[in-house]
C-alpha cells in the first residue's frame, strides 16, 4: 500500500466531487434561463395572438355599437317625460358602498403585492443572461474534465441504466465507452449453486451514432437513466469518439459528385455526337 497515492485518491476524489457539484449547478442555471427565455416567447406569441383576435373582434362589434346607440338614443326620448326616480339616501346603502371601496382597496394592494412577489421571484429571460450562463456552463465543464484527466482517481462509473448495469469512461482509453451488461448465466456453466447465476458481459460505443442512439434509448422518465443522460450530455464525451456520421456524409457527398460529374460528361458526349 502507497499511502502518498491513497492521500492524492481521496484528496482528488473530494476536489472532483465539488467541481463536479458546480459543473452540476451550472448546467441546471444554464437549463433554467433557456427555458425561462422560450415561456417569455410563448407569452409573447400568446399576448400578440390575443390583441390580433381583440382586434378582429373589435371590427365586428363596432357595427353591433352603432344599433345599440340609436336603441339608447330612442329610449331616452321616451323616457324624457318620465318623472325621475327618487334617490334612496339610506344610511344603510351608504355604509355598504363604503365598505364596498374598502373591500376592493384592499384586494388592489393584494394583488399588487402578489404581482410584486412574482416579478421578483422570476427568473431572468434575456440573451445577456443566456451568454453568461452558457459561459459559466462551458468553463465549469473544461475545469471538471481537467480535473478528472489530471487528478489521481478510482475508476467510478459514469452512471447505471435501469438494470443497474454500469456504464464506465476510461480516460486513458476516450475513444469509446464501456457497458458492463449482467445476464443470467447459460445452463451449461458450471456454476456452484450457492451462488447466483449471473455472468458479466463487456460491451462498447466507440463511434457518435452508436452513442446517439444509446442516449434516445434512455428513458428519462427514470431517474437512474435521466442522472445517466445528464452525466452523458453534461461531458466532452462524445467529443473524443470516432466521427462515423461526418464521415458518412463526407462519403454521400463525393458520391453525389462523381454522379453529377457521371451526367455532365454523358450530356456532353450527346452533344458530341
Amino acid at each position: 500500500n502507497d499511502p502518498e497515492l491513497a492521500r492524492k485518491i481521496n484528496d482528488g476524489g473530494s476536489e472532483l466531487y465539488e467541481l463536479k457539484k458546480q459543473k452540476r449547478f451550472a448546467d441546471i442555471h444554464l437549463k433554467r434561463v433557456r427555458n425561462a427565455i422560450k415561456d417569455k416567447e410563448r407569452k409573447e406569441a400568446a399576448e400578440k395572438a390575443a390583441a390580433e383576435k381583440k382586434e378582429a373582434d373589435g371590427e365586428g362589434k363596432d357595427n353591433g355599437d352603432d344599433n345599440k346607440k340609436e336603441e339608447e338614443a330612442d329610449n331616452k326620448k321616451s323616457d324624457d317625460g318620465a318623472e325621475p326616480a327618487a334617490e334612496d339616501k339610506s344610511p344603510k346603502k351608504d355604509e355598504a358602498d363604503d365598505k364596498g371601496a374598502a373591500k376592493d382597496e384592499d384586494g388592489e394592494e393584494k394583488k399588487k403585492k402578489r404581482a410584486g412577489a412574482k416579478k421578483w421571484a422570476a427568473p431572468k429571460a434575456t440573451k445577456r443572461e443566456l451568454a453568461a450562463a452558457e459561459k459559466d456552463a462551458k468553463k465549469k465543464n473544461e475545469m471538471y474534465e481537467k480535473a478528472l484527466k489530471e487528478k489521481s482517481l478510482r475508476t467510478e462509473p459514469v452512471g447505471y441504466d435501469r438494470y443497474q448495469n454500469p456504464i464506465y469512461f476510461f480516460h486513458h482509453d476516450p475513444d469509446r465507452l464501456y457497458l458492463e451488461i449482467t445476464k443470467d448465466a447459460p445452463a451449461t456453466y458450471d456454476i456452484d449453486p450457492s451462488l447466483p447465476h449471473l455472468s458479466k458481459t463487456w460491451f462498447t460505443i466507440d463511434s457518435k451514432s452508436l452513442f446517439d442512439n444509446y442516449l434516445e434509448s434512455l428513458d428519462i422518465r427514470g431517474k437512474r437513466e435521466d442522472d445517466l443522460y445528464d452525466d452523458l450530455t453534461g461531458t466532452a464525451i462524445r467529443r473524443y469518439l470516432y466521427d462515423d456520421i461526418a464521415k458518412e456524409a463526407a462519403i454521400r457527398s463525393k458520391k453525389r459528385e462523381l454522379e453529377n460529374l457521371e451526367k455532365k460528361l454523358i450530356n456532353a458526349q450527346n452533344k458530341c455526337d
